[in-house]
């Protein structure tokens, strides 16, 4: 740019003044874009939760069926009682539905409600 280089420093003062409000006006274009997409698309958390929700509620493995509902069942682990530890298959729409079974070698055992 021929103006950077005059010798008038008003010139040059106001070249950079012209960049530097292009460039912010650019900036906020961006962020105002980026903005949208956040709203369109959900922020990070939101897509992390749906992907998250999605690879867990993708089938994995053969699932027997809820004994109480028909649902597809999802296998858990007991957190506490004396089963802590154990898994066991549980109703996807829990807690709607508490359908549960236990994990048997060929994947469908007994209703234990």
């Amino acid at each position: 740019m021929p103006w950077l280089e005059s010798k008038d420093p008003c010139v040059v003062a106001n070249v950079l003044l012209v960049l530097i409000r292009r460039a912010m006006g650019m900036l906020a274009s961006q962020t105002r874009r980026q903005g949208e997409a956040f709203l369109e698309s959900g922020g990070f958390r939101e897509r992390l939760t749906t992907q998250r929700l999605e690879a867990r509620d993708a089938p994995q493995e053969e699932t027997p069926a809820c004994p109480e509902c028909g649902q597809p069942m999802r296998r858990r682990t007991a957190r506490k009682g004396p089963n802590a530890g154990k898994e066991f298959w549980s109703c996807s729409h829990y807690p709607e539905c508490k359908g549960t079974r236990p994990i048997a070698s060929s994947g469908l055992g007994t209703p234990v409600s």
